[in-house]
């Protein structure tokens, strides 16, 4: 199968992977924060699993390029006819 990426497709690739690696490093983080209460910050257990959901998505951005990168060379390679991957 010989397919061609646009600019368009290459955007939403990113942006797929961007938010689905956002979401998934805010649940590691909040599971984190939620299960490692630590009761001297004075906060809600809720509300420290949040804060650590949400320094694990800010930290996600690290992870953004290099997952968007690695996917787009996979599936570049399998769309243009080239299986061994």
């Amino acid at each position: 199968m010989n397919v061609h990426m646009t600019f368009t497709d290459k955007v939403l690739l990113f942006v797929l992977v961007a938010v689905g690696v956002a979401v998934a490093c805010f649940l590691i983080g909040f599971l984190y924060g939620y299960f490692n209460w630590i009761p001297e910050l004075r906060d809600s257990r809720f509300i420290q699993a949040c804060h650590t959901g949400a320094f694990f998505m800010v930290a996600s951005v690290i992870l953004d390029p290099i997952l968007y990168f690695s996917f787009y060379s996979y599936f570049a390679r399998k769309w243009r006819g080239n299986d061994s991957v």
